[in-house]
């Protein structure tokens, strides 16, 4: 059994070994758990799915009406309007399985709460003079996580 100062070095080099082994074990759980909730709440991975079709769709529109050279605020505005429809349908019944149409404006007062943190995101794109396209598409996850929170809390709880 060593003593003094190589049971002292002895006795750190456990204790460091115990706290590494600690925190490779927090990664492994918390990757574990991560994992184990992406498996569970189907709900959101179908979201991320559907949201890939609406972002696209969305996206789509917004760069169409910039090349036909509407402003960005209308591009945005004419965007979501449309998107809506097509998204409450496919939000609604693929991601919540709900099929009620009265929900509809629960679901308009959360994309007129997206469309106006989106328009505040891009005039702050606009004031450092980035291309709005790119702002447009750099606002995208933000906006969908957003839009995400919004549905699943508040529109079909």
């Amino acid at each position: 059994m060593p003593t003094g100062l190589p049971l002292a070095l002895h006795a750190y080099s456990l204790i460091s070994e115990n706290i590494h082994v600690q925190k490779y074990a927090q990664n492994i759980m918390s990757i574990s758990d991560l994992i184990r909730v992406s498996f569970i709440d189907k709900r959101f991975l179908i979201f991320l799915a559907v949201g890939v079709l609406n972002t696209f769709v969305g996206y789509s529109l917004y760069a169409l009406f910039l090349a036909l050279h509407l402003h960005y605020s209308l591009a945005s505005l004419f965007a979501t309007f449309l998107c809506v429809l097509f998204n409450f349908k496919s939000t609604g019944y693929l991601v919540f399985k709900n099929k009620q149409n009265n929900l509809i404006f629960k679901f308009v007062g959360g994309y007129t709460v997206v469309y106006f943190l989106n328009l505040i995101g891009l005039k702050i794109f606009d004031v450092f003079r980035v291309n709005m396209y790119l702002a447009g598409a750099v606002l995208l996850v933000p906006m969908a996580m957003t839009s995400f929170l919004i549905n699943k809390n508040i529109v079909f709880k």
